[in-house]
């Protein structure tokens, strides 16, 4: 990922984490 979709993508993760109704968020994306 480019570094501004990185951030986006870590903005993403966040959000879902901080839903009670999401219990656990899955990827694949390598964040270095």
């Amino acid at each position: 990922l480019s570094e501004a979709d990185q951030v986006t993508f870590e903005k993403l993760i966040d959000a879902l984490e901080d839903l009670e109704d999401v219990q656990n968020v899955f990827h694949n994306v390598d964040l270095k």
